[in-house]
């Protein structure tokens, strides 16, 4: 994956958070690509108080996608999310069998931003692990992805 369509999908996620704050939900959006393919796209609907609190981007991209592609398919897919996906999500990730994550914003600094929240980053979830890797990049674009949160 070159770099342009790497920072391309991965601002498509800002977009989307930007469209979940609007819409009084926290601020993160998810992409499932497979290359350049853009498979499927959520934002959080997580609200404060009743309702699911588990529909985080990432978690709404990847149970719409189960429902369509066996796990042996998920290996070629890239999640792209606008922050570190949290714990919940990098759980998801790894056993729907996703084979690589693409964020902006990292966990760390995000929980150091909003005064809480879980500081472990993903790539201590996926090695402890076991049986297969997920390949992390991240974070990137980290002024943009910031400035979602704001």
């Amino acid at each position: 994956m070159d770099d342009l369509t790497r920072e391309k999908l991965l601002r498509r996620t800002f977009n989307l958070a930007r469209l979940a704050k609007n819409r009084g939900n926290g601020a993160f959006g998810a992409i499932l690509a497979r290359g350049s393919t853009v498979l499927f796209e959520g934002e959080n609907t997580v609200t404060e108080g009743k309702g699911d609190l588990t529909c985080h981007a990432e978690m709404n991209v990847l149970r719409e996608a189960s429902q369509i592609y066996e796990k042996a398919d998920f290996s070629e897919f890239t999640l792209y999310c606008s922050t570190e996906p949290c714990a919940m999500c990098a759980g998801a990730a790894f056993y729907c069998g996703v084979g690589s994550i693409v964020y902006g914003f990292g966990a760390a600094d995000y929980a150091h931003q909003k005064g809480g929240g879980l500081s472990m980053g993903c790539r201590r979830v996926f090695e402890s692990g076991e049986g297969r890797s997920v390949e992390v990049v991240g974070p990137l674009l980290e002024e943009e992805a910031a400035a979602v949160h704001q």
